[in-house]
């Protein structure tokens, strides 16, 4: 081989090396697509959860998130009747509450992890952006329930009376969620829900009520700590 044909080589070999590298650094520099960005603000779509309360029907907003809780029913501007929201918690402790930027009166049902109540508090007013008051169970609980003021009454709850989900067998047969719910909106369309700011479904009235359903309602923020 002459010298002539190996100095071809060696340019050829480096013009190669060359346009390989400047690839690989253009490859680099390209500009990668950013991670999509969820707001911790955004509010999740609720899931409803029936429970049987001593001897009533409840559907039940389901808290069970930090979020969840922390959010709550402040701002909201009323409950239909049978409706509430459970606030689960991870572990049994003093699990406190206050009525920041409440708009109507409350009952507060705690429950232990066996679902028993034990304790109660009723006609918790609602307090503005610096509540003075808080409410905390005399006993550990797991399971909070707040309901409209003047539901424990009504329904004659007392300390030891219990809940249990409504995919327990011990619930029953669960009539129509109308007949549930008497004051309840349902849609024209089964998949076409009004958009109001009560709690509506999407299921048809002869339906049977599962355990768990899915309404479109405001999203708002309570504190309870």
């Amino acid at each position: 081989m002459t010298l002539q044909i190996k100095r071809k080589l060696i340019w050829a070999a480096g013009g190669i090396l060359f346009f390989l590298l400047i690839g690989g650094i253009c490859l680099a520099w390209q500009p990668q697509a950013e991670p999509s960005k969820i707001s911790k603000n955004q509010p999740q779509e609720p899931v409803y959860q029936l429970l049987k309360v001593k001897n009533t029907i409840l559907i039940a907003e389901l808290a069970d998130t930090n979020e969840a809780r922390t959010l709550g029913l402040s701002r909201r501007q009323s409950l239909i009747s049978n409706e509430g929201m459970l606030f689960i918690f991870p572990a049994s402790d003093y699990h406190s509450f206050w009525m920041k930027e409440m708009n109507f009166p409350l009952d507060i049902i705690w429950f232990d992890h066996n679902r028993q109540v034990v304790d109660l508090a009723t006609d918790v007013a609602p307090e503005g952006l610096q509540p003075k008051n808080s409410y905390r169970p005399r006993m550990p609980a797991r399971y909070a329930l707040e309901v409209n003021a003047g539901w424990v009454a009504s329904h004659e709850l007392e300390l030891g009376d219990n809940f249990i989900f409504c995919d327990d067998p011990n619930c029953g047969y669960l009539p129509p969620l109308v007949e549930l719910v008497p004051d309840i909106k349902l849609p024209i369309a089964p998949d076409v829900p009004l958009a109001t700011d009560e709690a509506t479904t999407i299921l048809k009235p002869e339906s049977p009520a599962p355990a768990t359903v899915k309404f479109t309602v405001s999203f708002t923020s309570q504190a309870p700590f």
